[in-house]
Formats: C-alpha cells, sequence, structure tokens
C-alpha cells in the first residue's frame, strides 16, 4: 500500500527524469523490453538487473523467490545504471537512502552508479549528507565508490557526465 504516495510521486519524478535525459540527447532503458529490442539483453543482466549475494538478508523481492533488485535505469550512451530519487514533500527519503547505501557499501551494485536527486531532494537534507558521503568516500580511495557519483538533476547536463564517465570509464 502506498499510503503516503511515495510510489507515484517517485513513479511520476521517473518519467519526467527519461523525457530530461531525452532533452539532453540521451537514451534511458529501463524495461526489459527497451533492452531487447536493441539486442542489450546482455546490459539489461548485467547494469538492470542487480543480483544480491547469498546471505544479503536486505532482500526486498525474497517474496517472489527471486534474489535482487534492479536500478531505476541505464543511461545507454554511457552505459551507466542510475538510480532517480525525487520527491515533492519529505518524507521517506531517508530510508530509501539507507538501503542504496547498504547496496553500495556491500558491493553489490553495479561498478558505474550514478545518483540523481530531484525535485525537493535536491535540498533535502539526507540527501545531501549521502551525496557528501558518497564523495568523500570515493575521494578516499575506497574502490567500491570510485565510479558512484551523486548529482542534482537541475546539474545535470552531458558535460557533467563526460568529466565523470567518459574520463573514468573502467578498462576492461
Amino acid at each position: 500500500m502506498d499510503y503516503h504516495n511515495a510510489a507515484a510521486s517517485g513513479s511520476k519524478f521517473e518519467k519526467n527524469f527519461s523525457k530530461f535525459l531525452n532533452h539532453l540527447g540521451l537514451t534511458a532503458l529501463k524495461r526489459k523490453a527497451d533492452f531487447e529490442r536493441r539486442g542489450l539483453i546482455d546490459l539489461y543482466d548485467t547494469l538492470k538487473k542487480i543480483s544480491h549475494p547469498e546471505g544479503w538478508d536486505l532482500d526486498s523481492n525474497r517474496k517472489n523467490g527471486t534474489r535482487g533488485s534492479e536500478s531505476d535505469g541505464v543511461i545507454l550512451e554511457y552505459k551507466l545504471a542510475y538510480e532517480h530519487k525525487g520527491a515533492t514533500k519529505s518524507g521517506t527519503t531517508e530510508e530509501k537512502i539507507w538501503w542504496e547505501f547498504m547496496k553500495l557499501k556491500a558491493g553489490i551494485t553495479p561498478n558505474r552508479y550514478l545518483f540523481v536527486f530531484a525535485g525537493k531532494l535536491e535540498n533535502e537534507y539526507h540527501a545531501t549528507h549521502f551525496m557528501e558521503h558518497i564523495e568523500q568516500l570515493r575521494e578516499s580511495g575506497d574502490e567500491r565508490f570510485t565510479h558512484v557519483y551523486c548529482v542534482k538533476q537541475t546539474e545535470l547536463t552531458r558535460e557533467w557526465l563526460n568529466e565523470r564517465y567518459e574520463s573514468n570509464t573502467p578498462k576492461d
């Protein structure tokens, strides 16, 4: 049940984010069919679907028999998984980002991950603290955070992405 309308609000923000990316000339892949149409099911399996290791006791999908979660989508041009958090009012931000941080810390998210905060979350205390903490961990040399960035949606541009992801593309 969505008693405080968080799921509906998040869905609206995610749809608007896809339009925002299109305006930047970028492609958001969100559904499995989006990946299949482009012959990119391998990207779906590695960037969209996030497998949880055995023993991960915070698995929110245990009820349907799967072990894992999903990123909100992938920015195709950068092969970059992203998580988009948006809100029109304060509420469940702390809980949302706590679980994201736990997944990052456990090393179960893709090694190239972008968190985008929109609406009131751009300046909300827990979100800004999360952004600062991720930056500190990345700058400390913690390898789990080398290619993890956070950005306010109003500050996201192709130039911003190029500075962080083209120059930091891991060598295979």
